[in-house]
């Protein structure tokens, strides 16, 4: 009788647990959000110049309540680059890494929020090393000078830059030029201030520090003949 007693306490105990359970899931939801990917720490002299998606479904679970007030700023996704470059093998003969999203990964500050799947599952980055070049300047010209005179010499200064980016956008290069300089009825010696116009916004200027040159025009008379000739 007495352990009929101690069986009928353990069922209804495991009733009530049961129970409880249900009544916990049955609160608990799931959403997905789309989250921006966050890439954190790239690895010295290497350069992300591609990856497979910029955002990701993160689908988490928690309760009504939480849920219903959740917005895709309130979850961060985060990368660290520069660690998962350096376990990776081959990786950095390929250059393409691939990282599988893990919940580590994701940052919350609200408590009760589970994260339960990723989609895509992972992400590839394709990295390229950073390399150095110094080039000449060239200078943009568009020029019109007054008749009876020509240009007898022309000059930049600085004459050469010295610029880095990944190694795809520096490949072949030999020199950069300035922005475009226009001048009508130029009859007189003039410098003109202007900047380097960079081919792409991954690749930057070392030197000089700041983007300002000058160009140097140096105007002269044309001989009577040369300009009976240019001007007819």
């Amino acid at each position: 009788m007495k352990n009929l007693g101690l069986k009928f306490t353990a069922l209804f105990l495991a009733i009530v647990i049961w129970m409880a359970v249900a009544t916990y899931r049955r609160a608990q939801e799931e959403i997905i959000l789309s989250v921006p990917l966050e890439l954190r720490d790239q690895p010295q002299g290497m350069e992300i110049v591609a990856l497979s998606s910029t955002m990701v479904n993160v689908r988490v679970r928690g309760s009504q309540a939480l849920l219903r007030t959740l917005t895709p700023s309130d979850v961060k996704l985060v990368v660290d680059v520069n660690r998962e470059w350096a376990a990776s093998g081959e990786a950095k003969k390929e250059r393409v890494l691939t990282v599988k999203f893990e919940k580590e990964m994701v940052f919350t500050h609200l408590k009760g929020l589970q994260v339960t799947d990723f989609l895509p599952p992972l992400v590839q980055l394709t990295m390229e090393k950073r390399v150095k070049a110094l080039l000449d300047v060239k200078p943009n010209l568009d020029l019109q000078l007054k008749s009876g005179f020509r240009i007898a010499s022309y000059h930049v200064t600085p004459k050469s830059v010295q610029v880095e980016g990944p190694e795809s956008l520096m490949r072949g290069r030999k020199y950069v030029e300035t922005d475009l300089v226009q001048r009508r009825n130029l009859e007189g010696n003039l410098e003109i201030a202007t900047a380097v116009r960079l081919w792409h916004n991954r690749v930057v200027l070392l030197e000089p520090k700041e983007n300002r040159f000058t160009v140097s025009l140096r105007v002269e008379r044309a001989p009577k003949e040369e300009s009976d000739k240019n001007h007819p």
